[in-house]
């Protein structure tokens, strides 16, 4: 069958809104950035949605979904039930650890932060962004893809692309991503280590009645990601994301 680009554009102008925390909204060229469109078209949308009801403009003139999108789908209540499920035992890994310990989860084709925990040390690792359309660049983005259904996961490749070699070395070919996937399930867990001096863990939540897919991630300069406390890391990690169940 054919797609339709101009509904097609429509879905992930309406799925990236839903993607932000507190659905606090974006500008023109915000949404036209992240989903790699121009401006004018994405104005466009934006009115048309906007005249149709299901989008408004805050204070600041940026666009965020209105009341009537309540009524298209249950993906806010999926992040509810997550959060609540994984609330407390995210809390108790950032006191434990003294880290910055997060819950992400996938929002159509994109993934967000849900919570955040903070440490008190003096250099953190902060990451501001509501919303990121990259899986593949996040310990977190990878945990969730691996517990993705297949038809899933092959329509976000398809609407995306495969991985770069400089974004997932060994996964930019579909075998090579399968089998990445499938050692992510096996060991529970992914690590980034980036060029700027940043380490992230993610650990896999397995998937439960209609929550969000989602994963519990740990980040925090390089440096200190060693030794013992790379142990306790990982090992509280798997065992936090294990207990988060309904």
């Amino acid at each position: 069958m054919k797609k339709i680009q101009s509904v097609e554009r429509a879905v992930a102008v309406l799925e990236l809104l839903d993607s932000l925390e507190g659905n606090t909204g974006l500008g023109v060229n915000e949404v036209a950035r992240l989903l790699k469109l121009k401006p004018p078209t994405v104005h466009n949308f934006l009115q048309t949605l906007a005249e149709l009801g299901y989008l408004e403009q805050n204070e600041h003139c940026k666009y965020r979904l209105a009341e009537r999108t309540q009524w298209l789908g249950w993906e806010g209540k999926r992040k509810e039930l997550l959060i609540a499920a994984a609330r407390p035992h995210a809390a108790r890994l950032s006191l434990d650890l003294n880290e910055t310990v997060i819950l992400t989860a996938q929002s159509g084709f994109y993934w967000q932060t849900l919570l955040r925990f903070e440490s008190n040390h003096g250099l953190m690792v902060r990451d501001n962004l509501p919303v990121n359309t990259n899986f593949y660049i996040s310990a977190t983005g990878r945990c969730i893809l691996s517990q993705l259904p297949a038809r899933e996961l092959e329509r976000l490749i398809a609407h995306f692309r495969l991985p770069l070699p400089s974004e997932w070395a060994g996964a930019e070919t579909l075998e090579g991503m399968l089998a990445a996937l499938e050692k992510i399930r096996y060991d529970r867990y992914e690590l980034i280590h980036t060029d700027n001096g940043v380490s992230g863990a993610g650990a896999v939540i397995t998937p439960f009645r209609n929550a969000a897919v989602g994963a519990l991630g740990v980040y925090l300069p390089t440096f200190r990601f060693k030794g013992e406390h790379r142990k306790e890391i990982l090992d509280g990690l798997r065992t936090a994301a294990a207990r988060i169940r309904p």
